[in-house]
């Protein structure tokens, strides 16, 4: 009987035993289930404000580049429209200067054709003077004057007796003589043919003043000639200043121009056109 209780006991130890070691199980289960539970929402929280956090983060960033984006394009179109403005500022002016430039083409073509005019109207006067002088008979010579007779020879008078000599009178200093200029500046007898010498040196001698045109003043007859000889190494003209007169066009340096006659009583001054200077004047009686 001792036998069958302490089996009894040693049953009922076991079992109590077993569900000791099952409750403390099941504890520890439930504990680790509501850890699991309190670990994965904390995670779940912390991922839910990192999203949160980047989201604004991109968007503060995706609002910064539209910030700056807009400032670039800001720029750019201020930049377009400064090189607009500086395009149409150089277009402007550069047709201004395009206008000017045809304004004093305009103008040189304009004073060309007026000088080209001018050239044709003197060259066409020297062409008909040229022919009317080759019309024009030569004018007959003037018959030579008849020797005058020779006047008798007057008988010598008688000598008259030597004065006895006066004491000679000391000799007055004698006046310097004035310097007198390398070339004649003027004639003062009418003459039929004359030769005017444009002189050496007067292109560029504007003070060359009565030396330029040697004889500077020379008179000559109704109808008479007058030549100009150029001996400077420049070509030169001689323009009568009414422009009518005559006009022996260009003479090259070395030559001789054509014969000007002068038909009409008067006084005439002239000069070069290219060198204004070179004046001269002509008196026909």
């Amino acid at each position: 009987m001792n036998t069958k209780i302490l089996a009894s006991i040693a049953v009922f130890a076991l079992i109590a035993s077993i569900v000791g070691t099952s409750l403390t199980n099941s504890a520890y289960a439930a504990d680790a289930d509501t850890n699991k539970t309190d670990t994965k929402s904390t995670v779940d929280k912390k991922s839910t404000t990192m999203t949160t956090k980047l989201a604004d983060k991109k968007a503060a960033m995706d609002k910064r580049m539209d910030e700056k984006k807009a400032k670039i394009e800001s720029k750019k179109a201020a930049m377009d429209k400064r090189m607009d403005e500086k395009k149409a500022k150089i277009e402007s002016k550069k047709a201004a200067m395009d206008k000017r430039m045809d304004e004093k083409k305009a103008k040189i073509e304009s004073k060309k054709a007026a000088m080209d005019k001018r050239m044709d109207e003197k060259k066409a006067k020297i062409e008909s003077k040229i022919a009317q002088k080759k019309a024009t008979p030569a004018t007959p010579a003037t018959p030579a004057t008849p020797a005058t007779p020779a006047t008798p020879a007057t008988p010598a008078t008688p000598a008259t007796p030597a004065t006895p000599a006066t004491p000679a009178t000391p000799a007055t200093p004698a006046t310097p003589a004035t310097p007198a200029k390398s070339q004649t500046t003027a004639t003062t007898t009418p003459l039929n043919v004359v030769t005017i010498v444009m002189a050496k040196g007067t292109t560029s001698n504007a003070k060359c003043d009565d030396q330029c045109f040697v004889p500077n003043k020379v008179s000559v007859t109704v109808g008479g000639k007058v030549t100009w000889k150029n001996e400077d190494s420049a070509g030169h003209f001689a323009t009568s200043t009414d422009g009518k007169t005559f006009d022996t066009g260009m003479v090259n340096a070395g030559a001789s121009s054509a014969v000007v006659t002068m038909n009409t009583a008067g006084t005439y001054d002239y000069s070069c056109m290219v060198h204004p200077w070179m004046k001269g004047t002509i008196t026909v009686s």
